[in-house]
């Protein structure tokens, strides 16, 4: 239920609040806090992580002594050092650290804490290029008890001299964590200086003439109705809400267990908000057509945003197939090769065009030198979705040198056609095969969603006897007057062709048999337009597609040569298997 709740809060959050907030979230933990005050202080670091959305940035990290970061900064160069996406994710991350933080026997360096936090502040404004960074925040969380009388001065220098490089773009809002009944005055004053950045009582200069910002400071003993003070820190970096509509990211929704993205958009009277609406909508209709490609052997679509977060790709599982929240990952990840980079900026800023990246990939055949390189071409043509946030990307690979071309013939088509649903519509000749129902004079054909026009529509209905009768008598038709139920065009050729293996298959079945070899479950062949024909032929779960098998994806980026796969539970005989294809 948490869960649920947090998605929409996120929605509604990136709906009114369109502009980005850049939060450093920084919690003391030394030894100045009593047990209830780092309790308090934990309590207020979560709650500000769960009222950011996935459009904004965040960095964490506790102060004593010295910063204590989520991830070592020997392991890690990015979260040490700079803000990352807010998203559910790296909320959740930040929480369980968070809960982790103990009390240090130390006092806390507060000009150090702030030294840090401005420091991220500085790489992600220098890393974020081309992105016009307005303001950001730093939410300071502590008891604000100092180890010296100097140190307000101190403090009030660093603040000065960052925030002054950054002409005063930096917010300062700060929690005094405090136990009732204990005097304060000193802890609190000091706590109100920083959030106004009151340079003047320390006599600290200026360093930028732009003037200051001034944040607030909130007295708390207690994490109850820490929303309302939460609340008010953002007001200095609120704008109106944008009119155009918020796409979410991909999520899994809690209520039906599957992939699912938001579309919301404000609601005014007049000038003023009064609320959200919005639509949730399955992951697998939106990106039917990114994930069932297949118009070319070398070539695949992917889909991303205008922050270069992916959408889908070919490396996601189909989003029938998901079954776990999704981490929400740049496209430079997946496209990770020397010169994508640029090619990725032009993708993010213009709306429309293409561009080609020349890749050397080494050739693994070990009768050959290893040093041997073959040449590829990656040509990327992009368009943005008029109205959306999507960018839609189509990547041809194309190898330097000749290119062979299909020709196009004329195969008759199989008489003998079976599909694979031998539960609907069963054959004349049946048997058992490895504890399944198979065929032992013929083989089966199974069509991938992606052969059909409407993949989702496909998945989303239970197949019958009467489709699959409609199937097999539009495959079998030589006559083109049987109207074709909803494949595409190139299905019927491919299941055609195919065919033509069944009578090779059958003499090497029966020889075999004569010889008293077991070593064969089943062979089978399959197209990329998601055809998949089988020996002995048997039924097959509706959402597979093989295309997407290791088998099939090594077999294609090794063109003429005989491939082995690793032992593994195969969807097609249920057995861990070899496979040489």
């Amino acid at each position: 239920m948490e869960r649920r709740r947090r998605r929409k809060s996120d929605v509604y959050l990136a709906t009114v609040q369109p502009q980005p907030q850049y939060v450093v979230i920084v919690m003391d933990h030394g030894n100045s806090l009593s047990s209830n005050q780092l309790k308090t202080a934990k309590g207020i670091a979560k709650q500000f992580l769960n009222s950011l959305s996935g459009r904004d940035r965040v960095a964490v990290f506790g102060l004593a002594s010295r910063p204590s970061f989520p991830r070592d900064p020997r392991d890690d160069s990015c979260l040490p050092n700079s803000l990352v996406p807010a998203t559910f994710e790296a909320s959740l991350f930040f929480s369980s650290f968070v809960d982790n933080l103990r009390q240090e026997d130390a006092s806390t360096n507060h000009s150090l804490g702030f030294q840090t936090a401005f420091e991220m502040i500085e790489n992600m404004i220098r890393r974020s290029k081309g992105v016009s960074i307005e303001n950001a925040m730093i939410l300071y969380i502590s008891r604000g008890l100092l180890s010296s009388l100097t140190e307000g001065r101190d403090i009030m220098e660093t603040i000065s001299i960052h925030n002054g490089r950054l002409d005063h773009r930096v917010i300062i809002n700060t929690y005094a964590v405090i136990d009732d009944g204990k005097h304060i005055m000193f802890e609190k004053s000091i706590l109100q200086d920083i959030a106004e950045q009151n340079f003047l009582k320390y006599e600290v200069n200026y360093k930028s003439p732009k003037p200051v910002i001034a944040g607030m400071m909130v007295t708390i003993n207690s994490t109850k109705d820490l929303s309302v003070s939460v609340g008010r820190f953002y007001l200095p970096l609120n704008k109106s809400a944008p009119e155009s509509p918020i796409f979410s990211l991909p999520y899994m929704d809690i209520a039906d267990q599957t992939l699912t993205m938001s579309i919301s958009q404000p609601c005014f009277h007049g000038k003023e908000l009064i609320g959200i609406m919005g639509v949730d909508l399955h992951m697998e209709d939106v990106v039917q057509d990114v994930t069932y490609y297949n118009q070319e052997i070398n070539s695949y679509i992917f889909l991303i945003n205008t922050d270069g977060y992916t959408i889908m790709h070919p490396s996601f599982n189909r989003p029938m197939k998901t079954r776990i929240q999704p981490m929400h990952t740049d496209i430079w990840h997946f496209e990770n090769k020397d010169g994508f980079a640029r090619i990725r900026s032009d993708m993010l800023n213009l709306p429309e065009g293409e561009r080609e990246l020349h890749i050397k990939r080494g050739n693994t055949n070990a009768t050959e030198d290893n040093s041997s390189k073959s040449d590829f071409y990656a040509k990327y043509i992009w368009k943005r979705i008029e109205n959306t946030t999507f960018i839609v990307v189509l990547k041809l690979l194309t190898e330097v040198g000749t290119t062979q071309a299909l020709e196009h013939l004329h195969v008759s088509n199989d008489p003998h056609l079976v599909y694979h649903r031998l539960d609907l519509v069963q054959p004349n000749d049946m048997c058992l095969h490895r504890h399944m129902p198979a065929t032992s004079d013929t083989s089966t054909v199974f069509l991938s969603p992606k052969s059909f026009l409407d993949p989702f529509e496909h998945l989303s209905n239970l197949e019958t006897k009467r489709m699959v009768q409609n199937y097999v008598a539009y495959l079998k038709d030589d006559t083109r007057l049987i109207t074709n139920p909803g494949l595409k065009s190139e299905v019927k050729s491919d299941v055609a062709a195919t065919g033509r293996i069944n009578t090779e298959w059958l003499r090497r079945y029966h020889h075999r048999l004569n010889h008293q070899e077991e070593s064969i479950v089943r062979r089978y062949v399959a197209t990329p337009s998601g055809v998949f024909r089988s020996f002995p032929g048997t039924v097959i779960d509706k959402t597979s597609d093989p295309t997407k098998t290791d088998w099939f994806q090594r077999a294609g980026e090794f063109p003429g040569h005989v491939t082995l796969t690793p032992p593994a539970s195969n969807v097609y005989s249920h057995l861990f298997v070899h496979l040489i294809q």
